[in-house]
């Protein structure tokens, strides 16, 4: 039998969950939603099951504990007009706006983390408000680390004509390969197990969703194959990384367009070599 709780309750309850920085058990999620709504927690308890029942929420398990993250069976809204969905549900994305499919699997990039979702927003904006290349027909973007292969899969279906998704990890590059079908993409995304240092540009767009070091690390990488005027997307480093990245990319050579930041998660643009297009909407470094 549902109980109609209060739908501001329940987003709350998405919110706890889907912002926080690590997973909750379910006693923990409970204490936590009678703590910040001032509910019992055994009504709290009722509300989480309830959106368990309704695919808004779903038990995970790892090394023997159960935890309870936001469901992926259901359409999830990243910004930008971009919904992430599950290959097998009726959805229509919003005016304007674009749907990826993605199915479940053990690669990274469902949409289930931050620095996902602040890579396709930082994608939009990029190739909407700041893009000097007008030819789309002749596009390419380079996925570094694609892992499901997400944000080749967002930049194709956002204008890229095509793109080249980049792992090392097999399991990665079948499950991007895969994907890249469900959006019938596989005759525009090809898919590599080559070192990203290995792969020919030029690239208009620069795709790297990885932590630090690694992308402070390719910053002679990038500039081997990305194209005079390239966009270059990063994101999976802290907030407090930003500066020591922009470091790694000097102003000599990069220009920094715009930064995002989610529960501490940051993401950034820039763009290789200056512009003098009006178009670009630059942020101070630092």
């Amino acid at each position: 039998m549902q109980t109609n709780y209060p739908e501001d309750l329940r987003s709350v309850i998405a919110d706890e969950i889907g912002k926080a920085e690590r997973r909750y058990t379910p006693g923990e999620i409970e204490r936590r939603i009678a703590a910040v709504s001032g509910i019992p927690v055994r009504t709290a308890r009722k509300m989480i099951r309830e959106m368990i029942r309704e695919n808004r929420l779903a038990y995970t398990q790892q090394l023997g504990h159960t935890f309870i993250e936001t469901s992926y069976r259901q359409a999830v809204d990243v910004g930008e007009k971009i919904v992430l969905t599950p290959p097998d549900i009726d959805y229509n994305p919003p005016p304007g706006g674009i749907r990826i499919r993605i199915a479940a699997g053990a690669a990274f990039g469902m949409g289930d983390h931050p620095t996902t979702r602040i890579s396709l927003r930082l994608v939009a904006w990029t190739l909407r408000e700041y893009f000097p290349f007008s030819d789309s027909s002749a596009t390419r973007a380079i996925d570094i680390g694609c892992g499901s292969g997400v944000l080749a899969i967002g930049a194709c279906l956002l204008g890229i004509e095509e793109a080249v998704a980049v792992d090392i990890d097999a399991c990665a590059r079948d499950e991007a390969g895969k994907n890249a079908r469900l959006n019938n993409l596989d005759d525009r995304i090809r898919i590599s197990g080559e070192d990203a240092g290995s792969v020919s540009g030029p690239f208009h767009l620069v795709l790297a969703n990885l932590r630090y070091p690694t992308l402070a690390a390719l910053s002679t990488t990038i500039r081997n194959f990305a194209s005079p005027g390239a966009a270059l997307v990063f994101s999976g480093f802290r907030e407090n990384e930003l500066q020591g990245l922009l470091e790694a990319y000097p102003p000599e050579s990069f220009t920094f367009l715009k930064a995002l930041s989610e529960n501490s998660w940051c993401g950034a643009v820039l763009q290789y070599g200056q512009s003098d297009l009006p178009c670009a909407k630059k942020e101070k470094r630092g």
